[in-house]
């Protein structure tokens, strides 16, 4: 369990070292505050995170809030137009891509909200084999290298072997 700062004194030290232009890091040290501590003291106290992002885009450091809403893979509205877009464009890796970057993300955390939300994965897996391309051999090595495919059996590929059966075997059934 981490302890938080309770300490009022050493959040102002913090922001003051930020405002002063240290880095998180070197501003957390002065304070004689572990970076972690700091960390979750931001996740949970979204004032002292505003002051401390605040703090450092004053001289010119970018500093991500951690408070920035409701996480993507829980935001049914995002997933929704991502779906929408990822049915116009396809199921090949470029295609992928463009939509994750359009949002502001990359391709993976597509697959990373997957396995944090069993909903967006069954969507996203039956969206991809419904937009695949019905001409290629999917589940094979040219399909997910040369073709760019990344359909639930081409992604497959990437597993071990034992999950790759079991892959192929869901979507064979």
């Amino acid at each position: 369990m981490y302890l938080l700062i309770n300490d009022s004194a050493r959040k102002r030290a913090i922001i003051g070292g930020l405002a002063s232009g240290l880095s998180f890091k070197e501003a957390c040290a002065r304070a004689e505050v572990k970076e972690l501590t700091a960390l979750v003291c931001r996740h949970k106290d979204q004032e002292f995170d505003r002051a401390v992002v605040e703090a450092a885009s004053r001289h010119g450091k970018v500093l991500r809030s951690l408070h920035v809403g409701m996480p993507p893979y829980k935001d049914r509205e995002l997933q929704a137009r991502i779906l929408q877009d990822i049915a116009t464009t396809g199921a090949r890796a470029d295609a992928l891509a463009k939509v994750a970057q359009r949002y502001g993300f990359r391709v993976r955390h597509f697959w990373i909200w997957g396995r944090m939300d069993d909903l967006w994965r069954g969507r996203i897996n039956r969206l991809l084999m419904s937009v695949r391309d019905p001409n290629l051999p999917h589940g094979t090595s040219p399909a997910y290298r040369k073709h760019k495919c990344r359909c639930p059996p081409c992604r497959s590929l990437t597993l071990t072997k034992e999950k790759r059966r079991q892959v192929l075997a869901e979507y064979q059934a």
